[in-house]
């Protein structure tokens, strides 16, 4: 196992399952309590085993802003969720990144929305998404 996933704080499935629920609390949506809320299971547990993984004796993910990536392009593009996937996606990186001592800046935040639907009408790559979360966050 590499030196990154030794040293990282991954978010667990609970901790994604609370933000959707919370994301449909606060902002409305559809929720569904009896599998909360999860339309895509397998996607779920492939996102949860993946980001900790290593290909070719590599982690999957090399830095948290990749992992960041990882959670929010995932939870978004694969519609893990019956609704409120962008907001979790989001919302997931940031508590990943904040337990790993990054919070993103000020400034971004109002950037927040434009950001995460370009991810859902793939209007941005992987790498760029990289790149955002490394300019926007100390």
């Amino acid at each position: 196992m590499g030196e990154f996933v030794k040293r990282v704080i991954f978010l667990q499935r609970n901790d994604i399952l609370y933000i959707n629920k919370i994301q449909i609390s606060l902002f409305g949506g559809l929720y569904s309590s009896y599998n909360d809320n999860v339309m895509n299971d397998g996607f779920l547990k492939y996102l949860l085993e993946a980001i900790e993984e290593e290909m070719f004796g590599k982690p999957i993910c090399r830095d948290v802003y990749e992992a960041a990536m990882f959670y929010t392009y995932h939870i978004i593009k694969d519609h893990i969720f019956n609704d409120g996937c962008k907001r979790t996606g989001i919302q997931s990186a940031l508590l990943f990144l904040e337990k790993n001592g990054l919070s993103l800046k000020e400034d971004a935040t109002s950037h927040l929305k434009e950001f995460t639907i370009s991810i859902e009408k793939n209007q941005i790559t992987k790498s760029q998404i990289v790149a955002w979360f490394k300019k926007n966050t100390v």
